[in-house]
């Protein structure tokens, strides 16, 4: 967001949280393109741990990527709607995103609960450990990443920016339908990323339900936003 709001790139992807922030600092932006239709944040614990709900995670330590990670308003909304109290009841401990250093505060017990995104969760159960997603299901709805551009790009270049978005509609057409095949050429075109074909494959079927989109949507065009997702997100938000 920072180098779409800058000038440094003409179109970006934002989670819909750093979207949002922009526009309450008077940023002329436009979200052109919605692909993502369920939140990539997400809230989990080993399958072990006996935790099964937010509320268990009183008197326990939730581990984040980063104190300035996308995920960490959700985790704060859905601590408060379960009456918890960050600092209090909950403390809340960066470790890292989906590295050896959060798998091994997961597994040591320095963290009992860990929140990311869904690729950084399909790491952690591709080396080994299984996880239960805690996050409540309204929450797991919320939209995820769109297209953004800003309002006087859209103006200057809209021929580019509309060639861009409807390849993009192709390619994820195509991802849909051709599950192997998509993976293939992905394989192809970036082999550094498929060394480890459990992760490969984890973090692959991770991005293709994200991009699920709702029944409502249907029949609609490839990209058009789903107006309840997003008015819900900004609801429990606020």
């Amino acid at each position: 967001m920072q180098q779409l709001v800058a000038g440094n790139v003409d179109a970006g992807s934002p989670v819909t949280g750093a979207l949002f922030n922009a526009l309450v600092q008077d940023h002329d932006l436009k979200q052109i393109f919605s692909f993502q239709f369920k939140s990539v944040s997400t809230l989990a614990t080993p399958a072990t741990s006996g935790i099964t709900t937010v509320a268990d995670l009183k008197g326990k330590k939730v581990g984040l990527s980063e104190l300035s990670g996308g995920e960490v308003p959700i985790v704060r909304a859905v601590l408060r709607e379960a009456g918890l109290a960050e600092g209090q009841d909950v403390e809340i401990v960066p470790v890292g995103a989906g590295s050896a250093l959060t798998l091994n505060a997961l597994q040591t017990g320095q963290v009992h609960a860990y929140s990311s995104n869904m690729f950084d969760i399909a790491a952690i159960e591709a080396a080994g450990t299984d996880m239960t997603i805690i996050m409540p299901k309204s929450v797991e709805n919320f939209p995820g990443n769109a297209i953004v551009v800003r309002a006087e790009t859209l103006e200057e270049k809209r021929e580019q920016i509309v060639g861009f978005v409807r390849a993009l509609a192709k390619g994820l057409l195509y991802v849909e339908a051709n599950r192997d095949l998509s993976f293939a050429i992905a394989e192809r075109l970036a082999p550094e990323e498929f060394e480890d074909k459990a992760l490969a494959n984890a973090s692959f079927d991770a991005a293709r339900l994200l991009k699920e989109r709702p029944a409502d949507l249907a029949s609609a065009p490839i990209g058009t936003h789903y107006r309840p997702g997003i008015e819900a997100y900004h609801t429990f938000m606020r």
